[in-house]
């Protein structure tokens, strides 16, 4: 039957078309063609790749790097081969009309398999080719073709891959299959690496990395923008289809560090222009100089003060590091997206000074669902797609400031470039059962890991965060974990998951006298040592305590009825003479209650900050805050009197300086967050009244010696034991009498709150055990919830993701009008971070005179749109996306609700929207020309200064 078809490539099959329905205007490209574009993009992206990332993929294969490559041209070339079958081809009549019927068979079908993807399909093709024509057992031959089976971001079930193993061939369709594997075989010249691996497969990290280059590859050899279509699917002049597919994609010069300095005190002068007389600090010195010796992946967790340089230590460090470990990039994370925007330039500024030390050109990406209205990410140099390559043929080793590349520009891909900034939730993903995961650990596994404020991570994002921490383990990735605080518990927690693996290959390497890791790890100090640096590594676990410079700060704590006019008689006789004054509420409608009543009480000098204002709204908020109340400098005039009222948003986002601070009782980590935000900045002066840092403690309806009680909204955002906790440690350690040392006292304070052994004052009526009791199954919730959704563990098992690959995912199918990416990410977010999934919407006006913005929006108050007017600006497009915002929990807590919502916003859907890229799919909530509406049987406003307000029929408004 052979014999009846030209040569051995088939190219009356296709694998790429244009159109489905109009053979006159057809462009395809053949399957064997198709194969050959997507083997040479693998090569690109592999010759892209991180050094020292190529070496453990090589060293996986028992290959050198060239051979290696031979194996990735091959795995991406054949991805598709499951095309090959009736199924796939006849989806275009007028294609699958040139196949012979005598040499395929159109009647001898496969049933229910005919209907799987062509994914799956093709992983048994090549399964089965590797066991009749290479000689492989079925168990690792399924090793090197789990990778077309993933290629679509799932591993099929085993249950599947057994039945397809047990389907026969089908007449013609196998012969043809055989054939375009061995044609591609051939052209990859990657016969040795398969002698190499008949025996030994692919290990389980090295199936997924391989699995992320093969989707990268085929998603640039699937963009007809890059490898164009033919009227008769056969190129011609491969060579110049190369060369203009390759001009197309505009991969840069691939980036590598340079070697850093090798004082830490040359390190920083040089990228960060200390100032005159200045030196880096003992935690600096510290963490350098242990990079400085360590040639192998660690994990470093650094406690340290608020203000102590964390994000330059972590800076230095990693590039130290990279250079020795053939590592190209960088991973920083951060809780939230104020903190990653805050960050962001500071790297970019660190960046800058490391380009004239490196080769090549660095990507970056800005990683969350804001990344687009970042001001200073938007000016970066964009490389798009068919431009010419960015450049400056000034440079004398041939880089370039760092740019944004249109081929890792999409939510899945953040984490490609070489220095990506992103919120923490990209790390956690690694570890979500959801699409392509691979790709997050492709990119994840060339880079040094920086995780800023690990501390704010709860117990269901904790468990997504071990996950995360053994596979990078695995993947012999660097990690610094940073926090001002952190529970003894959590800290140990994290370096057993990621020390796992290490004692895991050692014991695999046969050394001797491996020790358990749990024991290991329960051997390191409990308690003292601040600030102190961990580590954990090839040679064991270290413990690094390093004295404080600096002398203790103290700070008052004041206890203060939870009551606005008694709030406010205390506060006026110190404002007298001025001062700025924080007030942070552990929830929205409290903040917005103690705003009116300060801006009222203040004449209008109060603001407001929380998580529901519009996109615009926010952004403007924090810049404004942060320049007059951020770092002093130059040009910066701080008033002489404001109250700025917040939620956690103000703990842990912004760099500003309170003069007094009101907050909320909190958990003690997150209280002593809280008062780093307290005389933050040194100052020359600061109101007489306010001179001593004083921390006022609110949220207790009653101070009750024997039953303190607390306000109710306190105990639905935080567990009631670790609220109590704080409060019996606090009496405990006579700090409302003694005040407390910081940061002296902070490591002791967070380890003591967070013990077993926290005993509450006798004259309490509160059961510690049975609070204790109800905490620890609160916990035993959220972890149970987040297992549900994990990838499978690292393990040698050599099938491990297939055999796994059955779990349930945690993310069900995309039910919304929202664009489909977007929604998924947003589920992925909610499922990791432990958050009911709520409706992002685009908040407009809907007036007599059209639709609009608000009336402070300079570029939209009066644009007065129409249902039918198309949005062909897209600077317009954007200024309307920046009018989002999320809605509360309420709106889709119960299936009611959710249906209901959902269903009246896309009622208010703008047909003509549905043309413009950004706006896609966007949902839209309209307000009248009083900003007002309802949703969902719920009233609803809108205020510059306030943000969203919800009221329900029995609330006066939501939380």
């Amino acid at each position: 039957m052979r014999d009846k078809v030209s040569g051995h490539i088939r190219p009356e099959l296709w694998a790429k078309t244009n159109r489905k329905d109009m053979p006159d205007e057809l462009l395809h490209l053949s399957l064997h063609a198709h194969g050959l574009d997507a083997a040479a993009s693998a090569r690109q992206i592999w010759q892209h790749l991180a050094p020292g990332l190529r070496a453990r993929i090589s060293s996986d294969l028992s290959s050198t790097p060239e051979d290696a490559e031979k194996l990735v041209a091959f795995l991406a070339a054949s991805h598709d081969v499951g095309k090959a079958s009736p199924h796939f081809q006849e989806q275009v009549p007028s294609l699958y009309a040139r196949i012979d019927s005598e040499v395929y068979s159109r009647n001898d079908r496969w049933g229910d398999y005919d209907l799987l993807p062509h994914s799956v399909l093709g992983m048994a093709n090549i399964s089965r080719w590797l066991q009749e024509q290479q000689g492989y057992s079925m168990r690792i031959s399924l090793s090197l073709s789990m990778v077309s089976g993933g290629h679509h971001g799932r591993f099929p079930d085993a249950s599947t891959v057994s039945g397809l193993a047990c389907a026969p061939s089908i007449s013609g369709w196998s012969d043809a299959q055989f054939d375009l594997l061995n044609a591609w075989l051939e052209d990859s010249d990657a016969e040795a690496v398969l002698d190499k691996l008949r025996n030994i497969g692919i290990k389980p990290r090295s199936q997924v990395l391989l699995t992320g280059i093969v989707i990268l590859a085929d998603w640039a050899s699937s963009n007809a923008g890059i490898f164009d279509l033919e009227t008769d699917g056969m190129p011609r002049d491969r060579s110049s289809r190369l060369r203009r597919a390759f001009k197309s994609l505009g991969l840069p010069e691939a980036w590598a560090f340079g070697k850093a300095p090798d004082t830490v005190m040359d390190y920083f002068e040089k990228r960060f222009e200390l100032p005159s007389g200045a030196v880096p600090n003992a935690v600096q010195n510290a963490l350098y100089e242990l990079v400085q010796h360590r040639d192998t992946a660690s994990l470093y967790v650094v406690e340290a003060p608020t203000g102590s340089g964390k994000t330059e230590m972590a800076l230095a460090a990693a590039e130290a590091i990279a250079g020795k470990m053939g590592l190209d990039g960088m991973v920083f994370a951060l809780p939230t997206m104020a903190t990653t925007d805050a960050i962001m330039n500071r790297c970019l500024g660190w960046l800058q000074k490391t380009i004239a030390d490196g080769t090549g050109t660095p990507t970056f990406s800005l990683g969350h669902s804001k990344s687009q209205y970042n001001e200073s990410y938007a000016a970066l140099p964009i490389q798009r797609m068919n431009a010419p390559l960015i450049h400056d043929d000034d440079d004398g080793n041939g880089g370039h400031d760092a740019i944004v590349h249109h081929f890792y520009s999409d939510r899945k891909r953040v984490l490609q470039p070489n220095i990506a900034v992103v919120t923490i939730d990209q790390i956690l993903m690694a570890a979500l059962n959801t699409k392509h995961y691979c790709l997050r650990h492709l990119g994840l596994a060339s880079k040094i890991v920086i995780i800023d404020e690990v501390h704010a991570a709860d117990s269901h994002m904790a468990e997504f965060l071990k996950r995360s921490l053994e596979w990078l383990a695995l993947y012999e990735v660097p990690v610094i974990l940073m926090t001002a605080t952190l529970p003894w518990a959590q800290k140990h927690a994290l370096i057993e998951a990621y020390y796992g693996p290490i004692r895991m290959r050692q014991e695999k390497a046969g050394l001797e006298g491996v020790a358990d890791v749990e024991v290991v790890v329960k051997a390191l100090p409990q308690d003292g040592g601040y600030p102190r640096i961990t580590v954990a590594g090839e040679d064991g676990i270290q413990s690094i305590d390093i004295p404080l410079e600096s002398d203790p700060k103290g700070y008052r704590l004041v206890k203060v009825e939870d009551d606005l006019e008694r709030l406010w008689e205390a506060m006026e006789p110190r404002l007298a003479s001025g001062g700025i004054v924080g007030i942070v509420c552990n929830t929205i409608r409290r903040a917005q209650d103690a705003y009116a009543f300060f801006n009222d009480k203040t004449g209008g000098a109060a603001s407001l900050l929380h998580s529901r204002f519009l996109t615009a709204d926010r952004l403007r908020l924090e810049e404004d805050l942060l320049s007059f109340l951020g770092p002093p400098r130059n040009g910066v005039n701080r008033p002489s009197l404001r109250v700025v009222v917040g939620t956690s948003v103000l703990e842990q986002s912004l760099d500003i300086d309170f003069d007094l601070l009101v907050t909320d009782i909190a958990p003690m980590d997150l209280l002593i967050q809280r008062v780093g935000r307290l005389h933050r900045h040194r100052r020359d002066r600061r109101p007489a009244a306010m001179g001593t840092p004083e921390v006022w403690v609110r949220g207790l309806s009653s101070w009750n010696d024997s039953n303190p009680t607390l306000e109710r909204s306190a105990a639905a955002i935080y567990q009631e034991y670790a609220l109590f906790s704080t409060l019996a440690i606090l009496e405990r350690e006579s700090a409302w009498e003694k005040g407390v040392q910081l940061p002296h006292q902070a490591a002791t304070l967070v380890q003591q709150a967070y013990g077993d052994d926290v005993v509450f004052p006798a004259e309490w009526t509160h059961n510690k055990d049975e609070l204790a009791q109800k905490a620890h199954l609160a916990d035993a919730k959220k972890r149970q919830r987040a297992l549900t959704g994990l990838i499978p563990r690292p393990g040698t098992k050599l099938n491990l993701l297939l055999d796994s690959a059955g779990i349930k995912p945690m993310l069900g199918q995309v039910t919304t009008g929202l664009a489909a990416a977007a929604r998924e990410e947003a589920a992925a977010v909610s499922s990791v971070r432990d958050i009911e999934d709520s409706f992002e919407v685009i908040l407009m006006r809907r007036t007599p005179d059209g639709i609009s913005g608000f009336e402070w929006q300079e570029k939209l108050a009066n644009v007065n749109l129409t249902d039918q007017a198309r949005i062909d600006d897209p600077t317009m497009a954007r200024d309307i996306m920046r009018n989002s915002i999320r809605l509360p929990l309420e709106f889709s807590r119960s299936f009611e609700d959710f249906d209901r919502t959902l269903t009246e916003l896309e009622q208010q859907g703008v047909a003509s929207w549905q043309e413009e890229k950004l706006l896609k799919g966007q949902l839209v909530l309209f307000l009248d020309e009083h900003s007002r509406g309802t949703l969902a049987g719920r009233d609803l406003s809108y205020d510059k200064h306030l943000g969203l307000i919800v009221v329900n029929p029995t609330k006066e408004h939501t939380l």
